[in-house]
């Protein structure tokens, strides 16, 4: 074999010692489908297309419907109203709008994840999505809602939505419970009482008076402090 003398070169051995892994090596498809796949809301049952999205009931009683809504995105159900139902919708993921009439003024609102809106009988409103992102959310509503409502503007579906949001409905806190920084140590100094009141007096008097007590009598067999002088 003959001598190369570029295999000594420090720079040609750090080429070949450290060679760079292809663009992708050891990515699995289930890391690429979780990477791009949004989280699953929508709950197991019969899902029925809607002309906005999709929605699954999810219970019926003679009094109200609870059922689980997808709306896509670019889309508005359009003004409308109902003389007679009532409903209530809960936002679990997503952007959504909110157009009604208050006082006679229609006003725009933007809901978070987790905030409820309730529309009384006789409301003027309509639901929207952005241009970027659709809406999960559950609606609870008088049976026979849709046979009551009158729509008053035509929905719409790829448009963008149009009109100033006059505020937005914050999302709920959490209020989280402040912990006593000394409620460990009360814990420990009960229990510790507890423990030396079960103890019988035998017990009890045996680690009073023990060797290693300070309160044994006599000359302290560990004694401290400086040494005297006469030693």
């Amino acid at each position: 074999m003959s001598f190369n003398p570029t295999r000594l070169d420090p720079a040609f051995k750090s080429r070949s010692n450290h060679r760079q892994p292809p663009p992708g090596a050891g990515t699995t498809h289930s890391q690429i489908a979780l990477k791009y796949a949004r989280p699953r809301t929508v709950p197991p049952g019969d899902k029925k297309s809607t002309p906005h999205g999709h929605a699954v009931t999810l219970f019926t009683t003679p009094d109200f419907v609870v059922r689980h809504e997808v709306m896509f995105q670019k889309n508005n159900i359009g003004i409308g109203v109902n003389p007679k139902g009532d409903r209530s919708i809960c936002l679990i993921k997503g952007t959504l709008f909110v157009n009604f009439e208050q006082n006679g003024v229609m006003q725009m609102v933007r809901l978070a994840e987790g905030n409820y809106f309730h529309f009384p009988k006789g409301t003027k409103y309509s639901l929207a999505t952005s241009g970027t992102d659709g809406a999960d959310f559950s609606v609870v509503e008088s049976v026979g809602y849709e046979k009551t409502w009158t729509q008053i503007e035509t929905p719409t579906a790829g448009e963008e939505i149009s009109g100033n949001v006059e505020y937005e409905v914050a999302a709920p806190q959490v209020v989280r419970r402040q912990q006593d920084p000394n409620a460990v140590a009360n814990a420990l100094e009960q229990a510790q009482q507890a423990a030396a009141r079960r103890r019988s007096p035998k017990q009890a008097a045996a680690a009073a008076w023990s060797s290693n007590s300070a309160n044994t009598i006599g000359v302290n067999p560990r004694p401290s402090g400086p040494q005297s002088s006469d030693e």
